[in-house]
């Protein structure tokens, strides 16, 4: 016979009474833990929402490492919360009574694993939309993981900063003092170095919008397609392509500046200035030949066989020539007295007479005309403003215009070689004419064949030729003969304001140029550039910073609702576990003890761990049908037998 009431040591002997959600405050103690642990998720989001844009400097390393655990620990929290909230939804709605189907699919979901399981085995065809609700639920566990980790990314996010940009201003140069020292050896190494390696560089640097030691070239305006000298449009930018096809740049010297960043974009714009020459007559002309000039002037005919300059040599029309004279020919800058302070107390756009250059080479060839090739012409300023686009130091020209400042300066005919009173130096011409002559033509002037300057004008790919033994420059026609002309007197008069700069590169800052006593003022003139500069930053992504919210709210709604659900329940905590399933099933556990009902699952279960049970046939008399159930194995004095297959069961 089997034993029955067995007395187990703690299992109360009396009734007892129920215990409400309040009466458990270590369960409240892990339901407020859940609730601050779903905050700092919140926390996470609101520092990477923060350090959006902020570089990678301070708390962004340390977001960095925090993301790395977020596809860990988010799940298991949420796995953890949601699943309790889910079971104690499920214990309340028990409590307060509610149909099997449901209760199975509730207690069926406290894990995605389950939720899916339940879906498919059972079926619950009748509560789709709660079981909709239940799987969007579980969804957002692997997807809160994920969006910690994935919510933070680093783009390259354009700095755009204020850059100083120096650069060498000729708009507004003078001529320098170092032009009037005796000594010329020093200063004039690095002038004529510049010029000849400007003449001798390669056809792609001098097509380029960069020379030699990277300095910004300026093409002339008036070759460029759009150019309205005059009128409303003549102030209107042009644009430029980065390549400028058969670009005609007013110096193969460009123009040095400082402070360019070697990397990211930099962009500014800047004014300077260039010689501009017209050369309307170029013709075998015998007025212009050596006689021309001796019946004008009181200098006898040249015979030397080096250069000579020429100085204030007096024209019997009243005006004065400077430049050089050499056994090739000759070149000279002529104007008067009354036209030179014309110029010199202009103002922009006033109309006064300009300066001259004639121009006198022999021509060599066994065709060529006796007479040489005499050109008259005359000089101008134009100046101009241009926007410069820089990619670290690779410099490009992108507009040009005139130039819109007309502050301290004077009328266009003004040139840096007409000596104003305040320049107190009337040989500015013949300094510079000599100079430029002696720089080009010094190996060859004393034989008579054409030097760098004739072949540059005829061919500016080969300056350096030797064996040119014909030339004749009336063919290249006077609007090519003017614009290489003044290629020429440009190119030196660049290397020379340039002096020892131009060789500089692209420095970080100009040094005190002032202190070596050759120029007359500072010639530098700095303007507020843009730096644009890619930075590498933190930024988030806005749809995995939706998913963490959602996800992290749920899970805090989660935490919430389970708080106040477990502060509502007042039947024990079930764990829904084969403890749970003995409940008032004394008839299949006669070992039982009576009562107990009052128990927690948990309590349960540690006094019932050693108790031997089994879902089987409870027992019948021989030769009926069974019926299945669970409840304590006949071996250990119960009621429950194991099935059979040769029995048939209610």
């Amino acid at each position: 016979m089997v034993a029955r009431y067995t007395k187990i040591e703690g299992w109360p002997e009396s009734p007892q009474s129920l215990k409400s959600g309040k009466s458990r405050p270590w369960q409240i103690s892990v339901n407020v833990l859940y609730i601050s642990l779903t905050c700092l998720f919140f926390v996470y989001a609101g520092l990477v929402a923060h350090s959006d844009q902020s570089p990678k400097t301070d708390l962004v390393p340390k977001l960095h490492t925090a993301s790395r655990y977020g596809p860990t620990v988010f799940p298991v929290l949420y796995t953890f919360i949601a699943g309790s909230a889910i079971r104690s939804f499920a214990l309340w709605r028990l409590q307060e009574g509610a149909k099997i189907g449901f209760l199975d699919l509730i207690l069926g979901s406290t894990s995605l694993g389950n939720a899916v399981a339940t879906q498919f085995e059972r079926q619950f065809m009748h509560l789709i939309v709660l079981s909709t609700c239940i799987l969007g639920i579980w969804l957002f566990s692997p997807l809160g993981g994920q969006a910690t980790l994935r919510i933070r990314e680093y783009k390259d996010i354009p700095i755009v900063l204020q850059q100083e940009i120096g650069y060498l201003d000729l708009s507004r140069a003078s001529f320098p003092l170092g032009m009037k020292m005796g000594d010329y050896g020093a200063v004039f190494d690095n002038i004529n170095t510049a010029f000849l390696a400007s003449l001798a560089s390669p056809q792609a640097i001098k097509d380029g919008q960069q020379d030699t030691w990277a300095n910004i070239k300026v093409p002339m305006i008036e070759g460029m397609p759009g150019y309205i000298s005059s009128g409303d449009n003549s102030s209107g930018w042009i644009s430029l392509p980065d390549h400028i096809p058969n670009a005609q740049y007013s110096s193969l010297i460009g123009i040095p500046t400082a402070n360019i960043p070697d990397t990211g974009i930099t962009s500014f714009t800047m004014e300077t200035s260039y010689w501009t020459i017209q050369c309307p007559e170029l013709m075998y002309a015998k007025d212009y030949d050596d006689e021309y000039w001796v019946n004008k002037t009181t200098l006898p005919t040249f015979s030397g066989t080096s250069q000579s300059p020429v100085s204030n040599l007096a024209v019997n029309d009243g005006s004065s020539a400077q430049g050089v004279r050499s056994v090739w020919g000759w070149i000279l800058s002529v104007t008067s007295n009354d036209d030179l302070k014309k110029r010199c107390e202009s103002k922009p756009g006033e109309d006064v007479p300009l300066r001259r250059i004639f121009y006198r080479s022999e021509n060599v060839g066994s065709d060529s005309d006796p007479n040489p090739t005499a050109v008259n012409c005359s000089l101008a300023t134009t100046y101009v403003e241009v926007s410069v686009q820089c990619t670290g130091w690779e410099c490009k020209l992108d507009r040009i215009r005139k130039s819109q400042n007309s502050v301290n300066r004077r009328a266009n005919a003004w040139t840096t070689l007409d000596p104003c009173p305040e320049d107190d130096f009337e040989q500015m011409s013949s300094q510079f004419l000599s100079h430029l002559v002696e720089a080009a033509d010094y190996q060859r002037h004393r034989s008579g064949m054409p030097g760098v300057l004739q072949n540059y004008i005829q061919s500016p790919a080969a300056p350096f030729t030797t064996d040119n033994y014909e030339m004749d420059l009336t063919n290249v026609g006077n609007t090519t003969f003017s614009l290489r002309l003044a290629q020429l007197l440009n190119s030196y008069w660049a290397a020379v304001y340039g002096y020892s700069i131009t060789f500089e590169g692209r420095p970080k800052k100009f040094p005190n140029i002032t202190s070596y006593g050759f120029y007359a003022h500072d010639p530098f003139t700095y303007v507020d550039g843009e730096y644009t500069r890619a930075d590498t930053r933190f930024v988030y992504n806005r749809g995995w910073m939706a998913v963490l919210i959602i996800s992290t709210s749920i899970m805090f709604a989660a935490g919430i609702a389970k708080l106040l659900l477990d502060l509502n329940i007042w039947i024990p905590d079930l764990l829904m576990n084969v403890s749970t399933l003995l409940r008032g099933n004394g008839y299949n556990c006669p070992s039982l003890p009576y009562g107990g009902s009052t128990l927690e699952d948990s309590e349960r279960s540690r006094h019932l761990r050693d108790r031997m049970v089994r879902f089987g046939n409870i027992l019948t008399e021989d030769g009926h049908a069974g019926e299945l159930g669970i409840g304590e194995a006949v071996e250990a004095e119960g009621m429950v037998t194991k099935v059979k297959g040769d029995m048939k069961y209610w």
